[in-house]
């Protein structure tokens, strides 16, 4: 290599999985928390959903807070059965258009702020009704789910106007 002034350079190419392999054996502070956050957060996430997504923890914090209110009313509302919060959630999931058997932990980011939101509309209007007891307060949490795919997907089609499914 030959620079500006015409002398001779030398010039090392590193592939990129070198340079992975160069940062993961650095003792650099700047290395060693990259190295962290790859095997702690990046490589799991790749083994358990076959690709990254980057989701802010308070997203995913929000999303808890979300279901432990959503369970909350459920329980307010009649719900005794495990077998009824799992049907509820299962049901959601199907409204939503995920599928049902898939963790929320690997959930990607669409699938996760559509969960949370749907599980907040749902809480709310449940509590805002008089149902109560599984054959009642499922229907809502339901039509709730729904209701969110919705409106997603028309924002996602660029749909002009949004509006809100009653």
């Amino acid at each position: 290599l030959v620079d500006k002034r015409g002398r001779k350079q030398e010039m090392f190419a590193v592939s990129e999985p070198g340079m992975y392999s160069l940062v993961l054996r650095s003792d650099k502070a700047e290395a060693k928390a990259f190295k962290r956050w790859v095997i702690h957060e990046v490589l799991p996430v790749i083994r358990k959903t076959g690709k990254y997504e980057h989701i802010p923890k308070s997203l995913r914090i929000e999303s808890k807070d979300a279901r432990n209110g959503f369970t909350a009313t459920l329980k307010k509302h009649g719900y005794t059965d495990p077998k009824h919060y799992s049907s509820t959630t299962r049901a959601m999931k199907r409204g939503l258009g995920i599928d049902e058997n898939k963790k929320k932990d690997t959930f990607g980011l669409r699938e996760l702020v559509s969960t949370t939101f749907a599980e907040m509309l749902a809480q709310d209007k449940i509590a805002a009704s008089a149902a109560y007891g599984y054959y009642s307060v499922k229907p809502i949490a339901v039509e709730s789910a729904e209701s969110v795919k919705l409106l997603l997907d028309q924002a996602k089609a660029g749909a002009p106007r949004i509006e809100a499914v009653q």
